[in-house]
């Protein structure tokens, strides 16, 4: 994929100890990892440079892998 983009992950409704995590990956890189990894990455971001203990995140009812992503 060389430089190509495949997704993105981000932290909004930030507030002193909480906030919500959101991520895509293009559908050609599903079943990878990268959202896992990712996620991962940004909530041990979140708790130790943020302090924040809450992280809450959405998936569409039919998005099991999503969902197992944020259990």
């Amino acid at each position: 994929m060389g430089d190509a983009l495949i997704g993105s992950i981000c932290l909004y409704n930030i507030t002193k100890d909480s906030a919500e995590i959101g991520y895509w990956i293009v559908e050609n890189q599903w079943g990878n990892g990268y959202a896992t990894e990712s996620t991962m990455a940004v909530v041990g971001f979140a708790n130790k440079e943020l302090g924040i203990e809450k992280l809450s995140g959405t998936t569409n009812v039919d998005n099991k892998a999503s969902q197992r992503v944020l259990t």
